[in-house]
């Protein structure tokens, strides 16, 4: 796995720093220091390096079959009327625990999180992703969906087979219509999950869905216990 960190001249990359010479020692790190000024030129940079990789690579870097096919799952789970909340997942760290015990030095975990992205649900994911990577001692992401699908969905089902995914769902305290449609906006987020974690299954990922009920953050703060 290879680690790419930006970063402006004059920022403070203490803490940073500190977590990325934790995965060092197995994985390639580069720090790239940037002028106060060079971050278009770093979007620009690694726009045509992603794409001189792909033609040396043989792949077409702008092609995600993958991530239209959750896509689909999603308008299938929106059109079957699959849309009611799931209950809670029962003992979540019990079955996340048993999910991860296989993981392997060569693996990485991504915790996809359909949830609010408030502060407190944000910090939450953090530590958990930084607790399991602590003691798995592989590389773990966190990332909100459906954002997700359009920078490493693609990543997690047509890449290599060392993925191993944690979807995680939530039940809206508050939800709202969407004008024009017959589903809600917490329906459609529940549909996009449904959606990759088929997609996901589909692609032979060994994939867990924890549903974490009406209050995340809390939920997120008792996974991340005991690791």
């Amino acid at each position: 796995t290879v680690f790419l960190s930006p970063r402006l001249a004059g920022e403070d990359t203490t803490a940073l720093d500190r977590a990325l010479d934790g995965v060092a020692a197995t994985n390639l790190v580069a720090r790239w220091r940037l002028a106060p000024d060079g971050l278009g030129e770093a979007f620009v940079t690694l726009e045509l390096a992603t794409a001189l990789a792909g033609y040396l690579l043989g792949v077409n870097p702008f092609d995600e079959p993958d991530v239209v096919r959750a896509k689909d799952k999603a308008r299938a789970a929106l059109a079957g009327g699959r849309l009611a909340p799931p209950p809670a997942t029962p003992a979540p760290r019990v079955a996340l625990a048993e999910h991860l015990r296989g993981v392997g030095a060569d693996d990485a975990v991504a915790l996809l999180a359909y949830l609010p992205e408030r502060p407190a649900v944000a910090a939450a994911l953090a530590a958990l992703a930084h607790a399991l990577s602590n003691s798995l001692r592989v590389p773990v992401t966190a990332a909100f969906g459906p954002r997700y699908l359009h920078s490493t969905g693609q990543l997690h089902k047509g890449g290599p087979a060392r993925i191993v995914p944690v979807v995680l769902t939530g039940t809206p305290r508050a939800d709202l219509p969407i004008p024009g449609q017959a589903h809600t906006l917490g329906q459609l987020r529940l549909a996009q999950a449904i959606g990759d974690i088929e997609a996901l299954a589909e692609a032979r990922r060994k994939v867990l869905h924890l549903h974490l009920g009406a209050d995340p953050a809390g939920a997120l703060a008792e996974l991340g216990k005991g690791w």
